[in-house]
């Protein structure tokens, strides 16, 4: 994941990842109020148009004033900007600014999909934090099964409120990324992750029955 970064004006957060989108709207919330009360302007990224409504339902509370869509430099916006991903493909203003705080606020199925977002957070020519967040019940990580290692991650400290960062979990995202981008065949729009793994996705691998006491597998 780092090695997507060049520049040294970029630095990538680990993957942050919480227990639940409840809990991670709520993380993120808390997050965005931090940074106003720090002065650093926020670019919040969405993948998929559900989750950009999502966004604007919960945090609401953190007063933050979103434009539905991005036609100006970051630098004319509010303090918290909202927009969809879709953004940085048709080529996207660069700001500027003193510093920057770019949150993905989830994970899309594709790995290529996200790489936008990375470029541009690598070429702005100042101070830029890129986090990507992610949560558990997401449809990438049932699907793969990575939600699976939630007891695990319960043992080493995540609780249902708080996210962890390991680079392991990393690791998993990205393998899940990798299996995903080699079996889907096709890239149909969707307005959410569910919608999009239920077009693109294949289904998911079913579990093994276990075999009966004394009887082996052939």
């Amino acid at each position: 994941m780092l090695s997507w970064f060049k520049s040294g004006h970029c630095e990538r957060n680990p993957d942050i990842v919480w227990p639940s989108r409840a809990a991670k709207w709520s993380g993120l919330r808390e997050a965005v109020e931090g940074a106003a009360t720090e002065g650093v302007p926020v670019l919040i990224v969405a993948h998929f148009p559900d989750t950009f409504d999502e966004v604007q339902k919960n945090l609401k509370t953190a007063g933050a004033v979103f434009p539905t869509e991005l036609r100006q430099p970051v630098d004319a916006q509010p303090q918290a900007v909202l927009t969809m991903a879709a953004s940085f493909a048709a080529g996207f203003s660069a700001p500027m600014l003193d510093r920057l705080w770019i949150v993905a606020a989830e994970r899309h199925p594709l790995r290529a999909r996200e790489k936008p977002i990375v470029d541009f957070a690598a070429s702005l020519p100042f101070p830029t934090q890129l986090a990507l967040y992610a949560s558990l019940d997401e449809p990438l990580f049932v699907h793969c099964g990575v939600s699976k290692t939630l007891p695990l991650l319960r043992k080493v400290g995540m609780d249902e409120h708080s996210a962890i960062e390991n680079p392991l979990l990393s690791r998993a995202i990205a393998n899940a990324q990798q299996v995903l981008a080699k079996n889907c065949r096709t890239d149909r729009p969707a307005r959410s992750a569910e919608e999009w793994m239920t077009l693109n996705a294949p289904p998911s691998p079913a579990p093994e029955r276990a075999l009966p006491p004394g009887v082996k597998k052939i």
